[in-house]
């Protein structure tokens, strides 16, 4: 008997629209910009024909062969210099992958290797448009040695 008044009270403001303040829900988006060089750890000579790719640390798809690449991946260049870009939902952790895909003809088989990256937001500020909020450039830059 005492939640009568409660009930009333919720199906007036339902009814008066008292509580029909619309909510907008919007996206977050970033734009990060991941470069580097890659060279090789015996010589200090840059390793070109490398396919550098970047995977969403917390997507468990990206753990497993075949990587979920979060972007188009990148290839080093004769400087050993790699520029990946990635627009999408913000990443806290991704991982960067060096995979020799060309064998020994850019000077060795080098296998691959694997490179973890936290993202830091605490310098970026972040602007609303219409449907989403958009956080700065993010620039993050990784430099490598592999056998």
């Amino acid at each position: 008997m005492k939640q009568i008044p409660f009930i009333l009270a919720a199906l007036l403001l339902t009814l008066a629209g008292g509580c029909s303040e619309q909510i907008i829900e919007k996206t977050p988006v970033v734009h990060m910009l991941f470069s580097g060089t890659v060279v090789n750890r015996t010589t200090g000579r840059p390793i070109e024909g490398l396919k550098v790719s970047l995977a969403d640390g917390l997507a468990y798809s990206s753990l497993l062969p075949p990587y979920n690449p979060a972007c188009p991946p990148a290839m080093t260049d004769g400087s050993g210099a790699y520029r990946l870009e990635y627009t999408g939902k913000p990443i806290i952790h991704a991982f960067l992958y060096f995979e020799d895909i060309d064998g020994p003809e850019h000077g060795g088989d080098f296998g691959s290797a694997m490179r973890p990256v936290w993202i830091d937001y605490s310098q970026t500020s972040m602007q609303a448009s219409d449907d989403s909020w958009v956080f700065d450039t993010i620039e993050i830059t990784v430099d490598i040695s592999i056998p």
